[in-house]
């Protein structure tokens, strides 16, 4: 495992140089980039303005946020599928080889056939990525509260698992969030038949208390504890004997950080991970290692 600096705690945006230093101060071994923000830069300087920060850093990229509505109408969808080769040029000029892709709560059809068309929009997103070695990695909507169509669609954990399975991409797997995943009705239990090569990333996020996936709103996610109603001790565990190699972090939402300077923020994400992983018996040596 590698412990990973993500963007979501930190309010507003955050520039290259600044995620950086973070990462570096608080010994984070890898950390997320905003490719959107990239995917804009490139388009208006140049992709050697867009990543020069990036490559010029000894802190190596994890993970991206795919900034594409997979689930959109035709139009959104088609207008946000035209950057995908920006995008796989970006990835593998900073040797990004991991990313997320955010499935929505809500389609624009009915459950089977608004299926049937994301299954096939991430088999070609996977396709294009794929010549690049960059595995996408699907995960639960973070804010359930945003129902943006009319017809019901991903809310449950194991509809996103067997999502993941009827795609059927190598590079395809789960970038598992543990706030939404609980959310879902996910269980650890669930989580131990996901095979090792289809773990794509980690986030650590713990819901409040008392809330369930109908009720929660963003500001539902909580900075991941070691408490006993949290799954993320139990997880890492798992994930060590499973030889898991990927990035894992510790996230929330801003407003249950409490902090508003980015290195506050990044010793704040420290600290909740490190305690994760002391607490679950992952030594920093086996962390890197595994």
């Amino acid at each position: 495992m590698l412990k990973n600096l993500t963007m979501e705690c930190f309010r507003g945006a955050v520039r290259q140089n600044e995620l950086i230093e973070v990462g570096l101060t608080h010994h984070f071994e890898t950390m997320d980039v905003d490719m959107a923000d990239m995917h804009d830069r490139a388009a208006a300087m140049g992709k050697k303005f867009a990543c020069q920060f990036i490559k010029s850093a000894t802190i190596p990229v994890a993970c991206f946020d795919l900034p594409i509505d997979i689930g959109a109408e035709a139009a959104g969808f088609d207008a946000g599928a035209k950057r995908i080769e920006t995008i796989v040029d970006l990835a593998k000029e900073i040797s990004a080889t991991r990313c997320r892709l955010e499935v929505g709560s809500t389609g624009t059809k009915v459950f089977h056939e608004n299926f049937e068309m994301i299954r096939q929009r991430i088999a070609n997103v996977a396709d294009a990525f794929a010549a690049a070695g960059v595995s996408v990695g699907l995960m639960l909507q973070r804010d359930p509260s945003q129902k943006r169509f009319d017809f019901q669609f991903i809310q449950k954990a194991d509809e996103l698992l067997t999502l993941i399975k009827l795609v059927g991409k190598k590079n395809v797997g789960l970038a598992l969030d543990t706030c939404s995943w609980m959310l879902a009705g996910g269980t650890l239990e669930s989580l131990l038949k996901v095979a090792k090569p289809q773990w794509i990333d980690v986030q650590l996020c713990d819901p409040a208390p008392q809330v369930d996936w109908h009720s929660a709103t963003a500001t539902a996610r909580c900075l991941a504890g070691t408490h006993d109603d949290s799954i993320c001790v139990d997880l890492v565990k798992h994930l060590v004997t499973l030889g898991y190699d990927g990035p894992i972090a510790a996230t929330a939402h801003p407003n249950n950080i409490g902090q508003s300077k980015p290195s506050a923020i990044g010793s704040l994400l420290a600290g909740a991970l490190n305690e994760i992983l002391d607490k679950a018996g992952a030594t920093p040596a086996e962390v890197v290692a595994s």
